[in-house]
């Protein structure tokens, strides 16, 4: 395993936090990865389409011998077996497991565009991620997560609930 990612997971429907912990326990149960670590949870007013309850959110470090479309191929797939249904953009959903880094690669493809093109804009991605690796470089903005997010502009309302699992 030598590739390092972190993975954005969310849920606003149903057991959110089972939803977020039974996602963060397919991750590390894959034989395709080593979880190194997981952010506190932290419940966030929605972003984007507001009219939906609360989120629960997190961010995870991994490391992985696979390679980035893999490992979305495998997000995905574990998303459909806790439940996911995508009702419209942005909308409720049971979980959301988001692709936010993948080493320091760039990639713009058809179903995937790394780093996540809405991070930097979003304090419910930036504050898990400052808590685990602050100083993990965006490489195309060229600055560190924890300077991101002293920049964002997201005003919406996050609060920590819980320490972080190991």
């Amino acid at each position: 395993m030598h590739n390092i990612a972190f993975i954005g997971f969310g849920s606003n429907k149903g057991d959110r936090k089972k939803a977020c912990s039974d996602a963060i326990t397919a991750l590390d149960a894959w034989s395709g990865c080593r979880v190194m670590k997981i952010s506190s949870f932290y419940e966030s007013e929605p972003w984007g389409y507001e009219e939906q309850g609360l989120f629960i959110n997190c961010a995870a470090k991994i490391e992985t011998g696979a390679d980035a479309f893999t490992l979305l191929a495998f997000l995905q797939a574990t998303e459909r077996r806790l439940g996911k249904e995508k009702e419209f953009l942005w909308g409720p959903r049971t979980i959301d497991l988001d692709l936010l880094f993948f080493n320091q690669d760039v990639i713009d493809a058809p179903g995937l565009k790394v780093p996540h093109p809405f991070l930097h804009q979003r304090r419910f991605v930036l504050e898990p991620l400052t808590e685990i690796e602050p100083s993990w470089m965006h490489p195309v903005f060229k600055q560190p997560v924890e300077k991101l997010l002293q920049q964002v502009s997201d005003t919406k309302k996050i609060v920590k609930l819980a320490e972080a699992r190991t």
